[in-house]
């Protein structure tokens, strides 16, 4: 909704274009297509104090955009499953354990291409992806990716379509996601999965850097963030738009 109401947000300025395609997406209605918004409107007890403050002023402040958009006769996604961890309190931490086995479940044996920012890393110093066939990426802008959002989607369209897509690449990749699906890809938004499962495998309390070199969830400074020296990763790069013009 933040992007909806042309907010800037921690990697992304505000756009009108970019608002105006999210609104297509939330308005479409397809049964190969799940759409996920944060499961925010019942109780919060599930979460831990600071994101419970959070959602309830961010339902108090987006109310009249969820009337508009949200249809209560739709069944939704989760928008919040690839965020299982650090914002939930310690009760409901005790089952993330296997939750992430089922994460990661989603690509075991699968040829995947990982779609991110130049500092995201997915995987890299964790076993996020040991599961997968074969690893590949498109590394894009670190921030503003939207900005160059037709160099990203025309290179993403070389992507072989029997491969799984996983995007990391804030509200950008909810619009490559969608029109990707409409070519006829199998696309997933993993978000900041990442973030949260190194969190989980350190048992942090708190939003925090574990390296230095990648980018974590909701941490907007990028500075000091080192060069990959990791040999799997950088043989991973099937190409690197993260300095297009």
């Amino acid at each position: 909704m933040n992007i909806i109401a042309r907010n800037d947000i921690g990697f992304q300025s505000e756009s009108l274009s970019l608002s105006e395609k999210m609104k297509v997406v939330l308005n479409t209605r397809d049964a190969t297509l799940l759409i996920s918004i944060p499961n925010i409107f019942g109780s919060l007890k599930s979460f831990d104090i600071e994101a419970e403050y959070y959602w309830i002023t961010h339902r108090e402040e987006y109310y009249d955009l969820y009337n508009s958009y949200i249809d209560s006769e739709y069944l939704y996604g989760d928008a919040l499953v690839f965020r299982p961890y650090i914002c939930f309190n310690k009760k409901e931490r005790k089952y993330v354990g296997s939750y992430f086995e089922q994460i990661k479940s989603l690509w075991y044996n699968k040829e995947i291409v990982i779609i991110e920012g130049k500092y995201t890393r997915m995987g890299v110093g964790n076993d996020l992806f040991d599961g997968a066939k074969m690893i590949e990426r498109i590394i894009c802008p670190s921030s503003n990716a939207y900005d160059k959002y037709q160099t990203i989607l025309d290179n993403a369209l070389t992507i072989n379509k029997e491969k799984l897509i996983l995007l990391s690449l804030g509200p950008c990749a909810k619009v490559l996601g969608y029109d990707m699906w409409k070519l006829g890809y199998h696309v997933l938004d993993i978000g900041h999965i990442d973030s949260e499962y190194e969190w989980y495998l350190h048992n942090v309390e708190w939003k925090k850097r574990m390296n230095n070199n990648k980018h974590y969830a909701d941490i907007v400074d990028l500075e000091n963030i080192v060069e990959c020296q990791d040999v799997s990763y950088n043989s991973q790069i099937l190409m690197d738009i993260s300095g297009v013009n």
